[in-house]
């Protein structure tokens, strides 16, 4: 029942991503707190999967969409519509502060591992300590870690990123060029992240599997464009 409960959210979320292109047509200001969700969630810069009991939630943090999504939700949280107007002014100044934040050089993906099954796909899930990721850094991760374009090359991990100690949430950077040119070329047609978890709980026993859990993400290249160009 419960992954029939998830195959439903899945298809939803899809259903009006195709239907409804909110962020093509609507100014990031007038966003719903769903459209935030939708876009943070199930967009062409986020991906949500459950593997086992626990599910996964991607996000291209460098693409200006999320971004544009996280700040728009913080705008909500706050009210916004019923701020005086000295109040909007300050946050409509530290959302394009935020906003203006540029990566030349990198590429950022934001990484919520939720345990929670209906919040892990319904907006920021309840993201419990993981002491796998906790105990990982750049140098562990470097061989297992991986950015994909279509054309096959393998874009190392450059740098590990885990902030707080009671949240599994962190962020895999890599360079946004590799080896004196841009990571993705107009020839390419998607960009696959691929990682490895931590071993999963086996289906049907009360065991840990000691094999890791090997993931892949894929980002569609022309479902990410702005102006013409991809966003990531």
């Amino acid at each position: 029942m419960l992954f029939l409960f998830f195959a439903f959210l899945l298809n939803f979320f899809s259903s009006a991503q195709e239907t409804n292109e909110f962020w093509k047509t609507k100014d990031y200001r007038y966003w719903t707190e769903k459209e935030c969700e939708t876009m943070l969630v199930d967009s062409p810069w986020a991906k949500n999967v459950l593997y086992n009991s626990n599910g996964y939630v991607v996000q291209l943090f460098s693409a200006l969409p999320i971004r544009r999504a996280l700040a728009r939700q913080k705008q909500i949280a706050s009210n916004y519509e019923k701020l005086s107007q000295e109040k909007r002014q300050e946050l409509d100044k530290e959302a394009e502060e935020f906003l203006s934040t540029r990566f030349p050089n990198a590429i950022v993906v934001h990484i919520i591992s939720g345990h929670h099954l209906g919040r892990s796909v319904l907006g920021r899930p309840d993201s419990l300590p993981c002491p796998y990721w906790q105990n990982q850094t750049t140098e562990t991760l470097k061989d297992t870690v991986s950015l994909i374009p279509s054309k096959g090359r393998r874009i190392p991990l450059e740098r590990f990123v885990i902030s707080q100690p009671n949240v599994c949430e962190f962020q895999f950077i890599f360079p946004r060029h590799s080896q004196g040119r841009p990571v993705l070329s107009q020839e390419d047609k998607f960009l696959r992240l691929e990682f490895t978890g931590p071993p999963a709980w086996s289906i049907g026993s009360n065991r840990l599997n000691q094999n890791p859990e090997r993931m892949l993400f894929e980002f569609k290249l022309s479902d990410m464009k702005i102006n013409g160009d991809p966003a990531y």
